[in-house]
Formats: structure tokens, sequence, C-alpha cells
């Protein structure tokens, strides 16, 4: 994979526009479900990827869905995003790694050229040696507030140059370029990161987990696009949001699910996200 291939904030917003959509679809195979209707992994994906490609932005990929398999899921995971994930669309793989300089540079060798992945998810917690030699290769996800109230619970103890932890975490992400880096954000913020987050990233592009079955609603989630304009050629720097769902997609009516349902859920997310910019224009043209 070549950087000329990488997805730039212009390839996202004519994205965007064309699918009117804000969806990132997260392709977490849930093995109870698929045995429970017979479905095979492989012809699983590729047809809800075939029901999705019309309307999903983004796919977002957890490879632990599939390394479980052995080498089966191994083998999934390479073809995936070499033969089945669509082109003109942003390819994520959610991996959350960190390590060591040297260790990194071998990492990216496979995200980037074994797999063919836009971009990664990592942590900031080992410094720029540890996101830098994936930085020189694609987008990278820090995951900065993930939707899990756990983490909160955890980092709200801890205290970083005498500041937030989650403060201090924002502002190594300010350190990172806006076109190549968008922080993971989930919709289930407490109060005090709700409200500053923007404050402290007004120009990056935010990935949001947590709607839908995690308790999250689209409703937070419009202050963080009250300034964004989609518009393909602006030179606004105001950054947008990809919404990741996984769960209320793939999987709407749990063991129930047929692939019709799919088929609606797709196009009904892909039209309550894209409704958030509708929203917002239509307030400036009041």
């Amino acid at each position: 994979m070549t950087a000329a291939s990488i997805p730039t904030i212009a390839d996202l917003k004519r994205w965007i526009n064309q699918r009117r959509s804000l969806l990132c679809v997260g392709l977490d195979l849930n093995m109870e479900i698929l045995r429970a209707n017979g479905w095979r992994a492989d012809s699983f994906l590729q047809t809800v990827i075939a029901l999705t490609k019309g309307r999903a932005v983004a796919y977002k990929v957890n490879p632990a869905f599939l390394e479980r398999l052995g080498t089966q899921g191994c083998t999934l995971l390479w073809r995936l995003f070499r033969k089945w994930l669509p082109d003109e669309h942003f390819l994520i793989l959610d991996t959350k790694r960190v390590d060591v300089p040297h260790t990194m540079q071998a990492y990216a060798q496979y995200v980037f050229d074994v797999l063919g992945a836009h971009g990664v998810t990592t942590l900031l917690f080992f410094g720029a040696g540890s996101w830098e030699p994936l930085l020189h290769r694609g987008w990278i996800l820090p995951v900065l507030f993930p939707s899990s109230q756990d983490f909160y619970r955890f980092f709200r103890s801890v205290a970083a140059e005498n500041q937030p932890f989650t403060k201090w975490l924002a502002g190594q992400c300010q350190q990172l370029p806006v076109e190549r880096t968008m922080p993971v954000v989930g919709a289930t913020l407490p109060e005090y990161e709700h409200t500053h987050v923007r404050q402290w990233l007004p120009n990056h592009w935010l990935l949001v987990p947590g709607i839908g079955a995690q308790g999250g609603t689209l409703g937070k989630i419009q202050p963080w696009i009250k300034d964004f304009d989609p518009t393909p050629n602006s030179t606004s720097p105001h950054g947008g949001v990809l919404i990741t769902l996984s769960r209320s997609v793939l999987y709407p009516k749990g063991q129930a699910t047929i692939f019709q349902d799919i088929e609606e859920a797709v196009h009904k997310w892909a039209d309550k996200t894209f409704a958030l910019l509708a929203t917002l224009q239509e307030r400036e043209t009041a």
C-alpha cells in the first residue's frame, strides 16, 4: 500500500455526501448467532459487506473476533482486507496495540503492507516512538475515551502533570497532525469530557463508538460537529465524525436476525447519522 492510496479528509467528505451517511460498520463476528442461523463466517462477512457498502463510509475490523478461530480466522482476516472489503471506503484495523519503536515498525508493515488497512487504532502511553512508525504509513486512531465506564472510573483517579488524565491524553493528541489522526471518543462520555472534547480537539476527526447497544445517543454527538462543513472542497478546519456501529447493524434482532434485517438496519442508521448534518444545515439557513 502506498501513501497515495490512503484516504484523505476530502475523500471522507466525498463519501459522506455520496452515501448520505456518517456510518462506520464494525465487522465483529458473533459466532453464537452465526451458528444458530447456519451461517459460515466467510459467507456472512461477504454478504454483510454487499448489503452495507452502499451506505457505509468506513469499515472497522477488530481481529480478536477472527483470531479466536485460529488459522481459519487469520486467513479470513487477510481475505477480508485484501479481497472482500470494497475500494472507496476507509478501512480500519482495530487492535489498540502499542510497543517500542522497532516493534511498531514491524507492526506497521503488517497493518499497511500485508493487510492493506488505511488506519489502525493504538494507544499514546508509550510516547512518540510508538506511534510515529504508524503515522508515517497511514492514519492512526488513538483511543482517547472508549465507551467503557470502567475506563473513566479508573482514570478519574489518575492525574498526569497536575491535570485530569483524560485532558492529558487529549493534549498528547493535539500534537498529532489532523490530516492523519482520528481519535476514538466514545458516545458515553461523562459530562466533563463530553463538554471539553471539542475544546481540546476542535479540528480532529473523531471515530465515535458507543451508540445503540452500548447506550450512547446520537443527540450527544451533535455538539461535536456543530462547526463541521461536509463540503468536499471546504477549507474549514473543523473536524467531522464517523459513527461506528456493529451489533445494531449486524444483529439488530439478535439470533432472530435475517439478512433483510441487516439491510434495513444499515439504511436506518445511515439515515439517522446523516440527519445530524441535515439538522445543522437547517439551522444555518433558518
